[in-house]
């Protein structure tokens, strides 16, 4: 059973668009990840859809990036052959990078160049290179986020929808295991990409679908954050096999489409909800609805017992502030576990005016400290509630 997500955005552009995207091929022809059924089933089916602008391969077209899966892989994506005749462009994945593949990559696949640009009056698309030569894990690098927000600004016109796309996950995403493989500079990437307005960012990598909305309290601006399934790798995640991915786009309305290749063998449906977190826009004048304050990284040793610590400074400036609901201490509270830091810890915190709430960070958390901490703060997992807060 294919899922349908709406969401609506607060720009409009004049017009249908409509994007087919796949992702994890990992063709070749001798490796057992590579299901050749599903393969040619989805470009039977991809190729039938109507109405496409262009379609969208996000990364690990290969399984080693070797120059006979290249030669192999050109041939079958030959298959698709789209009724629309729409453009396909390609995303270079971690995979295709192997054994020095993104050279081959360049030659065979990306007319010579790894990311690809799509512009026409309504939408603009910016597909870049993610991935480390030989190596799993994925990351942007400074210079290419500089370039990236260089071209999305230089779109001329501001309504235009502008979509990123590259192979490596943005931000961790549920139900993959090994959820650290999300680029290593994710939160500069995010922090352009919200500053700069960007749309929707589309990524593979992880074999499972998902959609994420993120709001900047500063800009209030949402960004979507797409993550496509595997199209024909035996390496799936939970219960979602091979699936491809439809993007309409009509007015303020972005509508993904999740659809199942083999949908005869599903017995359930695929859950995806949209999360997504929206500050509530606040007026400078109003009056806040509740204060908390945040510190972290204390360190407190045996040494801070008899003398003046910033942290004692912290506590006699935030004492003079009125009206804090709840001060939160976010970890790493002492320097070694020590029982004497746990007492020096506590004996500074009674000074405080306002009700606190400390966590135990890993500087906390050496043996035994545990029970230090439960003698002197309670709970390793403490909940603060009143009338109009819970915090836990």
């Amino acid at each position: 059973m294919a899922l349908d997500q709406t969401v609506k955005m607060k720009k409009k552009i004049d017009g249908k668009k409509r994007i087919v995207i796949i992702s994890d091929t990992h063709i070749t022809p001798t490796a057992p990840i590579f299901n050749q059924k599903a393969f040619d089933k989805g470009m039977e089916l991809i190729s039938k859809i109507k109405d496409v602008d262009l379609y969208i391969h996000l990364g690990d077209i290969t399984q080693t990036g070797t120059l006979l899966e290249y030669e192999y892989a050109v041939e079958q994506m030959e298959k698709l052959k789209p009724v629309s005749e729409a453009p396909i462009y390609y995303c270079i994945g971690n995979h295709d990078a192997k054994n020095v593949g993104y050279l081959l990559f360049e030659e065979l696949i990306g007319d010579g160049k790894r990311p690809f640009e799509f512009e026409d009056d309504y939408m603009y698309i910016l597909g870049i290179d993610s991935t480390k030569p030989d190596l799993g894990s994925g990351v942007i690098h400074y210079k290419a986020i500089k370039g990236v927000k260089k071209r999305i600004t230089q779109v001329e016109r501001k309504d235009k929808l502008k979509i990123i796309g590259f192979h490596h996950q943005t931000i961790p995403i549920p139900n993959t295991g090994k959820s650290r493989s999300a680029i290593d500079d994710s939160g500069d990437m995010l922090q352009m990409l919200l500053r700069n307005k960007a749309d929707l960012v589309l990524n593979g990598h992880r074999h499972i679908s998902n959609l994420y909305n993120i709001s900047s309290g500063k800009t209030m601006k949402d960004l979507y954050i797409f993550n496509a399934g595997t199209f024909s790798a035996y390496k799936t995640r939970y219960r979602e096999l091979f699936t491809y991915n439809i993007i309409d786009i009509e007015r303020n309305s972005l509508n993904f489409k999740i659809i199942p290749i083999f949908e005869p063998q599903f017995k359930r449906e695929i859950y995806r909800t949209i999360k997504h977190y929206t500050p509530r826009e606040v007026n400078i004048d109003e009056k806040p609805f509740c204060k908390c304050i945040q510190m972290s990284n204390t360190l407190i040793s045996k040494d801070s017992e008899h003398k003046k610590t910033s942290f004692d400074k912290a506590i006699e400036e935030i004492n003079k502030i009125q009206n804090v609901d709840l001060v939160v201490h976010a970890g790493n509270l002492t320097k070694n576990s020590y029982a004497e830091e746990f007492e020096i810890a506590k004996a500074k915190f009674d000074k405080l005016l306002h009700p606190y709430l400390v966590v135990p960070g890993y500087t906390d958390s050496k043996p035994p400290a545990w029970k230090y901490w439960l003698d002197h703060f309670k709970s390793l997992n403490p909940i603060y509630e009143t009338e109009k807060l819970y915090f836990q």
